[in-house]
């Protein structure tokens, strides 16, 4: 089982990018993506933890988001 984390960068810049990392020290990979033409990205695979995502659009902006492996989490948004 496995979850996923998605959400919107606004005012996102051409090639923006969201990282993500496991606040226990789990190697992630990838530990970025992309975000898409509507500034939507999504991690995906993510196994039961708990996640820091931020991005260059809000770079003091850390979001802390909690999976349990089984359930996704989507509107994890950022904003500028």
């Amino acid at each position: 089982m496995s979850s996923t984390i998605s959400g919107n960068v606004a005012s996102f810049t051409s090639n923006e990018i969201v990282y993500i990392q496991e606040t226990q020290g789990q190697a992630l990979s990838p530990a970025t993506t992309q975000v898409d033409g509507s500034g939507n990205y999504t991690f995906s695979g993510l196994t039961q933890g708990t996640y820091i995502l931020y991005t260059q659009v809000a770079p003091n902006t850390f979001i802390e988001v909690i999976v349990d492996g089984t359930h996704n989490v989507a509107n994890v948004n950022f904003a500028k």
